[in-house]
């Protein structure tokens, strides 16, 4: 059995903040889940990483025994863990595929200045990603979930990370998926939670912490990074992008030295309007087909070993019980 491997927060001077909290959900004794599927934030791109679903359900035995999301990826675990099947995953690309222009987070100038002026939390109320949460998760609390589902939030006060493996599913996936300033924090029990990606938007270390030995992690929170951003939320995201990349890298690196882990990011042509939430349509398309062209190559690897049973030989009783075994031949004992 391995150790549960600590990694921290992001603080000002790197990451290795212990993520201590007396909020901070527990890791329960209980047996390690062999398959762990991550799921990272990333905004629209949340579109291909629906995709990418589709494929692997319906392209590769792996099912996970847990799922670790955050932000938009939790918003597609809930989804998933409620209904692990490829009708479930096709349902979820049409929803995607049904934003108008403005999507989650529709551009109002005037009224997004107007909240500025009132000195608000937020240029915006966070109704629309409200409104897409309550239709992507079916279940009233985390926990009545099929497949447990992990989601990672961030204590605003605090700058910790916080899991949460129970509680009131929508008040927990909107807390993961509000990017601060753009929409209210999350207010649960008494404390103000944000955006998951801020500290955690490649959640591995969960799924180390959790045990998984299995790791399969869809990750589209680096597409779509060579042209220069047009929008106040385009260069949020993006500077949320470079802050987290290379504390992503180091963790997925400490968590691949003692596990199987597999992190797949999907080939999206850069000539898709990334600021219109009508290109969901050609994301979920483009995150199936890199899913799929990803699994024709390596999908074996994701496949169980299943050892042959031994074969008994009893056609020469002379030499009693001979077992066959996978490359390997097993004396017979001497006669007597």
């Amino acid at each position: 059995m391995k150790h549960p491997i600590n990694f921290g927060a992001f603080t000002p001077t790197g990451w290795g903040r212990p993520p201590h909290s007396d909020r901070e959900s527990t890791i329960h004794a209980a047996p390690e889940p062999t398959n762990v599927l991550v799921l990272s934030g990333g905004g629209i791109y949340g579109a291909a990483q629906a995709g990418m679903l589709r494929a692997l359900i319906e392209g590769s035995s792996w099912r996970p025994d847990v799922i670790v999301g955050t932000s938009a990826g939790a918003l597609n675990g809930s989804w998933v863990a409620s209904e692990f099947s490829s009708d479930a995953a096709h349902r979820l690309s049409e929803i995607w595929c049904r934003f108008d222009s403005g999507g989650v987070f529709p551009q109002r100038g005037f009224a997004q200045l107007l909240n500025v002026i009132r000195r608000r939390p937020s240029v915006q109320d966070g109704a629309r990603l409200r409104s897409l949460i309550a239709e992507l998760c079916p279940a009233e609390r985390l926990e009545d979930l099929g497949i447990p589902l992990h989601v990672s939030a961030t204590n605003i006060r605090t700058g910790l990370p916080h899991w949460f493996s129970t509680g009131v599913a929508r008040e927990v996936l909107y807390a993961s998926a509000a990017l601060p300033a753009l929409v209210p924090p999350a207010i649960i029990d008494g404390v103000a939670f944000v955006d998951g990606g801020v500290v955690a938007n490649l959640p591995v270390q969960r799924a180390a912490e959790l045990g998984g030995q299995s790791i399969v992690c869809l990750d589209v929170s680096a597409c779509g990074t060579d042209d220069l951003p047009r929008t106040a939320l385009g260069m949020l995201t993006r500077s949320f992008s470079i802050a987290l990349n290379a504390a992503t890298d180091a963790f997925v690196e400490a968590v691949s030295s003692d596990r199987e882990l597999w992190r797949i990011r999907p080939q999206v042509d850069a000539s898709i309007n990334t600021n219109d939430w009508r290109a969901c349509r050609r994301l979920v398309e483009a995150g199936h087909s890199s899913m799929s062209a990803w699994l024709a190559e390596h999908g074996a690897a994701l496949e169980p070993v299943v050892a042959p049973e031994p074969q008994v030989d009893l056609r020469r009783p002379g030499l009693g019980l001979l077992l066959r075994l996978p490359n390997r031949s097993v004396a017979a004992p001497s006669a007597i």
